[in-house]
C-alpha cells in the first residue's frame, strides 16, 4: 500500500546510514550513450579514410613503374650495344682486318704506356697487347694513315710485330679509361725556372741602370 512506502527523506536517510539496499541501487550507473558526429565530422572522416587508401596503392606503382622503366632502359641499351658490335664485326670482316671487344680485356700498363693519351685520342687508336715481340693496336680507323704512322713508329721503335685490330666505338671508350688509372708522373724541376712570359716582364722593367739594379734586389 501506498501508506507503507518509504518518503524519498527515509531513502536518503538509508542511504547514508549504510543501508545495503540502498546501495546497490545507488551503485548502479546509468551506461553513457556515444556521441554521434555531426554531418561535417563524417565528411571529414570519410575524406582521411579515402585519402589514406588512395596513396598507398599509388606511392606502390610509382616505384614499380620507375623500376620497370630503369630494367626496360638497361635492356635497350645492351642489345643496342650488342648490335654495334655486330656492325663493328661485319665491318671488320668487309674490310679484311681482325676484330676484338676490348671491354673486360686486361690491357697492361706496359701496353698502354706505348701509346700516350692525347695522341691515342687524337688518332682513336688505342695499344692493348704487348709481349715485346708482338703488339696489337685496337682502332676505330684502321685505314686511317696516323694510325699506319703511330703503328709503323711503335715498331721501329720496340723493335717488335704489330697488327691493327677493329674495335668499335664503345670499345674504344671502355680502353680510354684505363688512362686514368695510371699514376701520373711530373716532370722534376731542378733550380729556378724562368719562363719566357717572366723574361719579358723583366726586359719591360729594365729601361736602364736605376731599374736593373731595383729587379736584381
Amino acid at each position: 500500500m501506498l501508506g507503507n512506502l518509504p518518503s524519498i527523506t527515509d531513502l536518503l536517510k538509508q542511504k547514508n546510514t549504510g543501508n545495503p539496499a540502498v546501495q546497490v541501487l545507488s551503485t548502479v550507473k546509468t551506461p553513457e550513450m556515444p556521441l554521434r558526429p555531426n554531418a561535417d565530422e563524417r565528411r571529414e572522416s570519410e575524406a582521411a579514410m579515402i585519402h589514406v587508401q588512395d596513396e598507398t596503392p599509388k606511392t606502390s606503382i610509382t616505384l614499380a613503374d620507375k623500376e620497370t622503366s630503369q630494367k626496360l632502359t638497361d635492356k635497350m641499351s645492351a642489345i643496342s650495344l650488342r648490335e654495334k658490335e655486330t656492325e663493328t664485326e661485319r665491318l671488320a670482316r668487309s674490310l679484311g682486318v681482325p676484330y676484338i671487344v676490348l671491354k673486360g680485356f686486361p690491357i697492361s700498363p706496359d701496353a698502354l704506356t706505348l701509346v700516350p693519351e692525347e695522341q691515342a685520342k687524337q688518332s682513336k687508336s688505342i695499344c692493348f697487347l704487348f709481349t715485346g715481340p708482338e703488339l696489337r693496336i685496337g682502332t676505330t680507323q684502321p685505314q686511317d694513315p696516323r694510325v699506319k704512322e703511330l703503328v709503323f713508329e711503335l715498331e721501329e721503335r720496340h723493335k717488335t710485330h704489330a697488327v691493327i685490330y677493329l674495335v668499335s666505338e664503345e670499345s674504344l671508350k671502355q680502353g680510354f679509361k684505363l688512362y686514368d688509372a695510371l699514376p701520373k708522373i711530373k716532370p722534376i724541376i731542378k733550380g729556378v725556372q724562368i719562363t719566357e712570359d717572366d723574361i719579358a716582364k723583366y726586359q719591360a722593367q729594365m729601361t736602364d741602370f736605376a731599374s736593373i739594379a731595383g729587379v736584381l734586389k
